[in-house]
């Protein structure tokens, strides 16, 4: 007996001055004004209007006084970058949702609407992704590196190790495992009920979701963009495909300009839905104008964006829903792409058990039918729309069917409290508190927060670090004229810590004139205050650097040498310290200064160097790349190349 809707679940981010989100709307047409309204009978159920101190909005109409951030008393404890989750079982009667911020996991019963149990793990526990099976519901601990099986009563039944760096977790009921993915690189089997580790395979860094079905295994890479088909009996990989662009660009066009794979899983059919964010190519203008003139009309808002946000690959950042059909035999089919426009942070993407799949994105929830996939204004009829202010962080949806064969769907999102809401075939219920003054970090809040054209911090700096992108820049100085330049620049980690001068040549002082510049002018955003600057630093100096690959473990002798060879080749140098960087500038081959960028958690980028010539590890050694001046590597042979890159992916 299936007990369980299947995974539905939509990882968050927020609106800042955006819309506010909805799920599928009622009726067969589509009134776009009226997929944000509030229904009536919901009026009395919404949070409160007036935003409290720690949930921040533009500037026009959040005034100064109000925008306080006290460090002290700023939720230290939301150093959570994502992960959260929400997922339907027992006929869609119960909801189980992950929250990283309070490190709990709730489970709500949905006819009695209220909280039956709530589970809390210690501080920094992380609770991440959920599965579900007869044996009860496992989640994902990032924060502990461990899965835990937990039952419908609120019972802890399992907790074991799993890994260094856990992000998704499947049920496999066709092996009679349970899958975690890890971005260390791992994909580990247990038992189901006790738990027992089966396998190790070590696949890949970068590791994201992970579906198990008849038909196969399959792990999405995060920021490498790419879908792995693996063989689940040796951990062997059968098939890569990136995901494609929707401007009918080559599966190596699509390489370089398709990142950050937010969310995968699988429809009623067995087939993969993702949800991914395609970049441009195109050169994007930096204007620098006198201090005493305002050009701003110049290059459009003053920006590197140029006014075109969210434009279906005509824009600097792009929305997509993919499906890909899997054969009998479990073959990766020919995908098809649809873009959503005008979406910052198309963070997850599910099926909804009605015919369509949803996508939420930092402003909305939009349900797209199945059978026209490349429309994304067409919505289907399955549920009622759910909104939340748009000041909340949307943090989770999930869609099931209950035993009378009506649809429900339900909304985790927070306020100044944790909630959630929930609709049963087209009627709207009362939010059900989860948590009380759980706030999010207003860093956080700000840092995710759709500018209003499309684009957050958190679109080039996912989970707080980069996005592995180049970028192509032209620089006009109309201070000395109309002085073009053209230059490539790599989106740089910020989990290394935020010190010192700042961009790669450290052309701002500090974050006051990083925000006011990049936030502010390049990205259309509004003017900040300057506890909002502050808010920022402190959330980015609460996040830990990002994990390193685990070696297998006939590697040591190899990773032994590699250690060797980052002292004697220079590498230790200006590479130094818990973050491995001394925030300097130095001059390494690549015409100019450049700050030392951190090496933690270097295996999980996919370009390198300050102008992303480096594709590869590899490349970074090439000549063209910096080569001796960046470390005494020519003597090198094909043996120590390896052993110092294998060495340097574990940092």
């Amino acid at each position: 007996m299936r007990i369980t809707f299947k995974r539905h679940s939509l990882l968050s981010l927020l609106a800042l001055t955006v819309l506010s989100t909805s799920a599928c709307v009622v009726g067969s047409d589509f009134d776009e004004d009226a997929l944000f309204e509030d229904p009536v009978e919901d009026e009395v159920s919404e949070p409160e209007e007036e935003p409290s101190p720690t949930r921040p909005s533009s500037s026009v109409t959040r005034p100064e006084e109000l925008r306080v951030y006290e460090p002290a008393n700023s939720h230290q404890r939301t150093r959570a970058v994502g992960g959260e989750d929400l997922i339907l079982v027992e006929d869609a009667t119960v909801a189980v949702a992950s929250d990283a911020s309070t490190d709990a996991l709730y489970i709500v019963d949905l006819e009695q609407e209220r909280v039956s149990s709530t589970i809390t793990f210690e501080e920094g526990a992380n609770p991440g992704r959920i599965a579900s099976s007869q044996e009860g519901v496992y989640v994902v601990l990032r924060g502990a590196g461990e899965l835990a099986l937990v039952g419908l009563d609120g019972e802890v039944k399992q907790r074991v190790a799993a890994c260094p760096a856990p992000r998704g977790v499947a049920v496999d009921t066709t092996r009679e495992k349970i899958w975690v993915s890890c971005a260390s690189s791992e994909l580990v089997s247990f038992a189901p009920g006790t738990l027992e580790k089966i396998d190790t395979f070590y696949i890949d860094a970068d590791l994201r979701d992970v579906v198990a079905n008849e038909k196969g295994l399959y792990v999405a890479r995060f920021r490498a963009a790419e879908i792995l088909s693996v063989n689940p009996e040796r951990g062997t990989i059968r098939e890569r495909m990136y995901a494609p662009s929707f401007n009918e660009r080559s599966a190596e066009q699509a390489s370089k300009i398709i990142n950050s794979i937010w969310r995968m899983t699988e429809n009623d059919d067995g087939d993969l839905l993702m949800t991914y964010q395609q970049t441009t190519t195109n050169r994007l203008n930096i204007v620098v104008r006198p201090e005493d003139e305002d050009i701003s009309g110049a290059g459009n808002f003053g920006g590197y964006y140029g006014g075109s946000f969210g434009g279906c690959g005509g824009g600097v950042l792009s929305s997509a829903v993919l499906s890909v059909r899997v054969d009998e035999e479990g073959a990766l089919s020919t995908p098809d792409a649809s873009c959503v426009p005008s979406h910052a942070l198309p963070v997850d993407v599910d099926d909804t058990g009605c015919g369509g799949a949803a996508l939420l994105s930092a402003s909305a929830v939009l349900g797209q039918p199945r059978s026209n996939i490349r429309n994304p204004s067409q919505i289907n009829s399955c549920a009622v729309p759910l909104p939340a202010s748009q000041l909340d962080t949307k943090l989770a949806a999930a869609f099931g069917v209950n035993q009378a064969g009506k649809n429900r769907a339900a909304l985790l999102a927070r306020s100044q409290d944790l909630y959630l809401k929930f609709s049963t075939h087209g009627v709207a219920a009362k939010p059900i508190v989860l948590a009380k003054n759980s706030a999010a970090h207003v860093g956080h809040v700000l840092f995710h927060g759709d500018t209003g054209f499309g684009v957050a911090c958190a679109s080039c700096h996912p989970e707080g670090g980069d996005d592995g992108h180049a970028w192509l820049f032209t620089r006009i100085d109309f201070r000395e004229g109309d002085a073009t330049t053209d230059f490539a620049r790599r989106t740089q980690n910020l989990r290394g810590g935020v010190k010192g001068k700042l961009h790669w040549t450290g052309e701002f002082e500090g974050i006051e004139g990083l925000m006011t510049d990049v936030f502010g002018a390049r990205m259309g955003g509004f003017a900040m205050h300057a506890q909002d600057t502050v808010a920022i630093d402190d959330w980015l100096a609460t996040l830990e650097p990002e994990p390193g690959m685990t070696p297998p473990p006939g590697d040591l002798a190899m990773l032994d040498r590699g250690e060797e060879l980052y002292t004697s080749t220079g590498c230790a140098a200006c590479h130094s310290g818990a973050m491995l960087t001394d925030y300097q500038l130095h001059d390494v081959g690549t015409n100019g200064l450049r700050k030392t960028p951190t090496l933690r958690g270097l295996a999980q980028r996919r370009r390198f160097m300050s102008d992303g010539c480096g594709n590869t590890l590899d490349d970074r050694f090439l000549a063209a790349c910096g080569g001796d001046a960046h470390g005494d590597i020519s003597s090198l042979d094909d043996a120590d190349r390896a052993a110092l890159i294998a060495y340097l992916k574990t940092l």
